[in-house]
């Protein structure tokens, strides 16, 4: 990075302004953020992307990979329909797996890729090949050849290819519509062969919307343990389900707070979870949060400046690495008003479990006024001490 700070200007403070201002970090404008890199002892030389199919063809499989995805492009762009049959030959062949897979998305950008051509990869020996394979199913499924699919899909399950799995359950979604009892069988087989693996849990589970409870009583007739990688996490979802049922509708929190809503959305969810339930390694939940339904002038305060951890959230402390360290604050923002901060505190005061009323422009503006000499983030101390 050669810019001399990299930060969102919703969080820059006063303090950062002027270092910026000072020490000239705005320069140098319009060239991006990182720094052209190149190997020790090695001179940087241009080359362009010629226009000729072949030799296109022949980039597919560079060292470079940039010049691949360039190659790829150019070809899709260019619409060369006259490279097809040299694209499918490459299919064939064994030698450069990385133009083999460029090739195959090639032809599917093309519209030009078959079902006996993705069969064939399917079979292949290079795992990156069997993956590629598999993740451009989606796109040439189709009611005339998903029973081709279906065959080879619970042929590769059959052959424990373990780190297919999960692809696979990920693209019986893709068969559902033509056959939902041969996509929920794959979900099932999967389950059967590879019950304590957390990918495959994931992949399984991701095809279950609404249907998590019905699909643990059936795995519980050959998997009953509980402490199995899918029972827990099946387990988890259920829980998380049905917990959001109790939760507060969100849609009519929306009109009653439009701004709130929109900033929530767009500054806060990132790191708080849309349900506010929290991130792993980014920030704690602020759903039935003691600091969102306490004070609330603790809480203005803790917007306009941030917080500094560790924070203690309905008896258990968040710290690095559980959280990012530090919750930056938005008060110094030129683009959010009072009025927005209002909003936004009292429709997360009001989401999911939470109900904690209302919180008036007037109150965010007492709080900055009292608070008018602050730079720096509060810590918990601090805000415990004021109280």
């Amino acid at each position: 990075m050669y810019r001399g700070i990299i930060q969102h200007k919703t969080y820059v403070t006063p303090y950062l302004s002027g270092q910026i201002k000072a020490r000239n970090l705005t320069l140098p404008l319009a060239c991006g953020r990182i720094y052209k890199i190149v190997p020790k002892g090695k001179k940087a030389v241009a080359t362009s992307i010629p226009n000729d199919p072949e030799k296109l063809i022949a980039l597919l499989g560079s060292t470079n990979g940039y010049l691949r995805d360039m190659a790829q492009q150019t070809l899709i762009d260019g619409k060369y329909k006259q490279a097809i049959p040299h694209l499918k030959a490459v299919l064939k062949q064994t030698t450069n797996p990385l133009q083999v897979i460029h090739a195959l998305w090639t032809l599917e950008g093309l519209n030009a890729l078959e079902t006996n051509e993705v069969l064939a990869l399917l079979k292949s020996t290079e795992w990156p090949i069997r993956m590629q394979a598999l993740t451009v199913l989606p796109s040439v499924i189709n009611s005339s050849s998903y029973a081709s699919y279906v065959k080879a899909l619970d042929e590769l399950v059959d052959s424990n290819d373990e780190l297919a799995a999960p692809y696979v359950a990920f693209v019986s979604k893709y068969i559902k519509p033509f056959n939902e009892q041969a996509a929920d069988n794959m979900l099932v087989n999967l389950t059967k062969k590879y019950p304590n693996n957390s990918f495959v849990s994931d992949a399984v589970i991701s095809n279950l919307a609404y249907r998590e409870e019905s699909f643990k009583e059936t795995i519980a007739k050959f998997e009953p343990d509980t402490n199995l990688k899918i029972n827990k996490q099946l387990q988890k979802v259920i829980t998380a389900y049905n917990n959001t049922k109790k939760n507060r509708d969100p849609d009519a929190l929306a009109k009653e707070y439009p701004k709130g809503s929109a900033l929530f959305l767009s500054t806060c969810q990132t790191c708080h979870s849309h349900d506010g339930n929290g991130i792993a390694s980014l920030a704690p939940p602020l759903n039935k949060s003691q600091w969102v339904n306490g004070d609330k002038n603790t809480l203005i305060s803790i917007v306009l400046f941030g917080l500094t951890s560790p924070v203690n959230v309905n008896g258990h402390v968040y710290e690095a690495p559980e959280i990012a360290g530090d919750m930056p604050g938005i008060g110094h923002s030129d683009e959010i008003s009072d009025e927005d901060i209002a909003q936004l505190l009292s429709f997360i005061r009001n989401s999911w479990q939470n109900n904690a009323g209302k919180i008036d422009v007037k109150d965010v503006v007492s709080v900055r006024e009292k608070l008018k000499s602050r730079q720096k983030a509060f810590t918990v101390a601090e805000l415990e001490s004021k109280n």
